[in-house]
C-alpha cells in the first residue's frame, strides 16, 4: 500500500500509521542508546526531532483532508504528549529491565478512561 494511501482501509490504516510510530520510536530508543557520551535529554531530544520528521514527512502527508486542519493540534498531542510520555516509559523499561507483565505501567496524567471500543473505533 502506498504511504499516502495508509488512511484509506480503516482500522487498518491506523494500525498502520501507529506501528510506524511506534517501531520508528523503539528503534530510535535503542540506537541512542549506545551513545554514552550524550546526556539523557540530549538523546530524548534527538529521538523527539528524529519522531517529528516521521511525522511531518509521512503522517501529516497521509491525513485525509478532513483531517488536515487539525494537523498541527494532532501533531502537539502525538508527539509533544504522547511520545515524549512512551520514551520516558519504555526508557524506564529497559533500564530497569522490568518489562514484565505482572508490573502495572504508571498511569497518564489525567488521561481519560476508555471505557468502549468498538470494531469502528473508540466511543
Amino acid at each position: 500500500m502506498p504511504w499516502w494511501k495508509v488512511w484509506k482501509k480503516k482500522p487498518k490504516g491506523y494500525l498502520y500509521v501507529t506501528a510506524i510510530i511506534i517501531n520508528a520510536l523503539d528503534e530510535l530508543i535503542l540506537k541512542m542508546d549506545e551513545f554514552d557520551e550524550m546526556s539523557g535529554a540530549d538523546k530524548k531530544a534527538t529521538v523527539m526531532e528524529s519522531i517529528t520528521k516521521i511525522y511531518n514527512n509521512v503522517i501529516k502527508e497521509a491525513l485525509p483532508i478532513w483531517l488536515k486542519p487539525w494537523s498541527k493540534a494532532i501533531k502537539v498531542i502525538i508527539i509533544d504528549v504522547i511520545i515524549s510520555y512512551s520514551i520516558d516509559f519504555i526508557v524506564g523499561k529497559y533500564r530497569d529491565g522490568s518489562w514484565n507483565a505482572d508490573q502495572e505501567a504508571p498511569p497518564a496524567p489525567d488521561a481519560p478512561e476508555i471505557t468502549d471500543i468498538e470494531e469502528d473505533g473508540i466511543h
